[in-house]
């Protein structure tokens, strides 16, 4: 009996020590149950507070970039006004068509802005014993471009009027009468990278009303005049109206002999310079006698068209660097 009450005894010790430490186990983890809970919930009022925080925060930024977005609109509103604006102003300055018409009875004129304010000009004269054409392109386009187009536009009309009782005009007296202007004007006679960029390229023709000769002076710029069925080029000089490293050189004069029904091509550098067609190369000055001389019978309202069609096209996908401007008058 006292074996057995023994084993009892140890059984009953053993069970009471397991239930012991079961006990003590589930106390332990309702302890860490309390503890998590506790901890949980304290920190998640924190976080939902620290989220409702950033959620004002993301708010209030939110509407701050919506006020300056509305800000930056209606600047850019305001701007793209003034810029319209500024070509209407720049717009009228230029020859009209009708006025154009009126000089040249057969002439267009085709231009494909780079900007909202162009840097290219073009303007038409009747003076005594002359019909006065130029096409220019200032330095630089969009705003700076634009001012120098109204600079140039001035000191051209400037220098016509001191010689519209002349029965002579000289091209190449113009262009350099033009430069002192200009660079008087700019202040651009020191030598500085600032000044390298003043000035303009212009093709400058007067055509003789009273015989079949036109004079020619170009600054940077080409006359191309299609006649039998073939272009002729009369190259200006490489200098521009304006501050040069070469210093004040004189401008050449050439004088050419016309004909009824040939067709004179004015042009910026600027197409033959801008990048386009499926092989991404410049559209290049074989490419554009070419193409004076496919249109060269053209009417002045077909070659309008077609020039259109294949500057946009060439353009198309590609970046525009620069204004392209070309004309034409018939004679």
């Amino acid at each position: 009996m006292n074996i057995l009450n023994f084993i009892l005894l140890i059984v009953v010790v053993l069970l009471a020590a397991i239930f012991v430490f079961q006990y003590f186990k589930k106390m332990k983890i309702a302890k860490q149950r309390h503890e998590i809970k506790t901890a949980f919930d304290k920190l998640v009022p924190a976080k939902f507070q620290e989220a409702e925080n950033l959620k004002q925060e993301a708010e209030k930024l939110s509407a701050e970039l919506d006020k300056k977005q509305k800000s930056l609109n209606t600047l850019k509103d305001e701007t793209m006004s003034s810029l319209r604006y500024a070509r209407r102003i720049q717009e009228a300055a230029f020859t009209q068509d009708s006025e154009l018409l009126k000089i040249f009875p057969e002439a267009f004129i085709y231009t494909l802005t780079h900007s909202t304010v162009s840097g290219d000009f073009y303007k038409a004269f009747e003076i005594q014993n002359f019909k006065v054409f130029a096409l220019a392109d200032c330095a630089g386009h969009g705003i700076p471009g634009g001012f120098l187009t109204m600079l140039g536009i001035s000191i051209l009309k400037e220098q016509l009027s001191e010689r519209y009782t002349d029965e002579m005009i000289h091209t190449s007296e113009i262009l350099e009468k033009m430069r002192e202007s200009i660079i008087s004007s700019l202040n651009s006679g020191q030598s500085n990278s600032e000044s390298i960029n003043d000035g303009l390229n212009i093709t400058l023709v007067a055509f003789n009303k009273n015989n079949d000769n036109l004079l020619f002076s170009g600054a940077n710029q080409h006359l191309y005049i299609f006649s039998g069925g073939k272009i002729n080029i009369l190259k200006g000089d490489k200098i521009p109206v304006g501050w040069s490293m070469k210093g004040n050189l004189p401008f050449t004069e050439q004088s050419c002999e016309i004909k009824k029904g040939d067709m004179v091509f004015f042009t910026t550098d600027s197409l033959q310079s801008q990048f386009g067609g499926d092989k991404d190369q410049k559209f290049g000055s074989k490419r554009l006698e070419k193409m004076f001389e496919e249109i060269g019978q053209f009417s002045a309202l077909e070659q309008k068209k077609y020039i259109g069609s294949t500057v946009e096209q060439w353009v198309k996908g590609h970046i525009q660097v620069d204004d392209i401007s070309l004309a034409g008058i018939r004679i």
